[in-house]
Parts: C-alpha cells; structure tokens; sequence
C-alpha cells in the first residue's frame, strides 16, 4: 500500500480508496464548477464568481495528487462540457484551475506547511499561495 499524508497524519491508501476519492472529488468539482459558471455567467464557461476554486484547493491540500488530477477533470467536465464548450478547447481551458490548485500544493509542500493551519506561519502560506498570488 502506499502511504499518504492527509493533514499531518501519515494514512495508508489503497489504490481503490484513492481511485474512489477521485471520482468522488471529480463528480463534486464538476457540479460545483458548473453551479459557478451557470449562476454567474460572464462568457461561456466562464464564471464571475467561481466558488469552485475554493474546495478544489482545499481538495488538493488534503489528498495532493488525487485532489489535483480531480480539479482538472471537474473543470473539463463541469466548466468545459456541461457549458458547451467544445472538448479540444476544454482540455487546454481546464488546466487553468489545474494551476489554480498546484500553486498552493507546491507551496506547501516546499515550506514544510501544516494544511491543518496550526500556526500563523502555516495560515501566512495559505493566505499568500492559496489565497493571494493566485488571483
């Protein structure tokens, strides 16, 4: 099994139970990313206030990879499909909220932060990387 760090506790994983967390995190990134564009349409698929991005960094935070790889098809299918906008146009769009999660992951990761936001250093990464510089 491979281990992997959710928060700051090491838990094991199985292969099923990560490739479970990935369609579950892909079906809510997509309702959550078509909820957004659809509310608050400035252009097709493209949302004024895109809440979505907010639980795809919390996401990716806490299961990495799996979270990342889940934002990518959310928007795909959510903000790309699901608004008409054409397959080939949506593969290179969706890696925008890809790069709007893996600022912060890298972030984290780099400077040793805590997601579980124990000290004013840990909530300082996460206001500038997740929050700030992103947007």
């Amino acid at each position: 099994m491979k281990e992997t760090v959710v928060g700051s506790q090491a838990k094991h994983m199985s292969l099923g139970t990560n490739l479970l967390i990935l369609v579950l995190l892909t079906i809510l990134d997509s309702v959550l990313a078509r909820f957004a564009v659809f509310t608050y349409p400035v252009a097709p698929g493209v949302g004024a206030i895109y809440l979505a991005v907010a639980f795809m960094i919390a996401s990716t935070l806490w299961f990495g990879a799996w979270g990342a790889i889940a934002t990518y098809l959310g928007c795909f299918v959510g903000a790309g499909i699901l608004s008409g906008i054409p397959a080939d146009v949506s593969f290179y769009w969706s890696f925008a909220d890809l790069w709007q999660v893996l600022i912060p992951l890298i972030a984290f990761r780099k400077l040793n932060a805590d997601v579980n936001l124990r000290t004013k250093r840990d909530f300082l990464v996460f206001l500038l990387f997740g929050w700030g510089l992103k947007t």
